[in-house]
């Protein structure tokens, strides 16, 4: 049997691969998430959640620096 090499990965540039992380939920808060949202839409809908997060968060920081916060 030939030996196999290393598969190569994604191809994608540096940029765009994912970056793994763990996060650890409540168990009744990820019943119910995973009870509301399909399996082949969790992932984009934590990152989503995630990005709307850091844009809220910009801009409050942003409103500070300006005194109107």
């Amino acid at each position: 049997m030939a030996k196999m090499g290393r598969p190569v990965g994604s191809g994608k540039p540096p940029g765009e691969k994912f970056v793994m992380k763990t996060f650890r939920f409540p168990p009744a808060l990820w019943k119910e998430f995973a009870d509301a949202v399909p399996m082949s839409l969790r992932s984009a809908t934590i990152r989503g959640y995630m990005e709307e997060a850091i844009q809220k968060s910009k801009r409050q920081r942003g409103s500070k620096k300006d005194g109107k916060g």
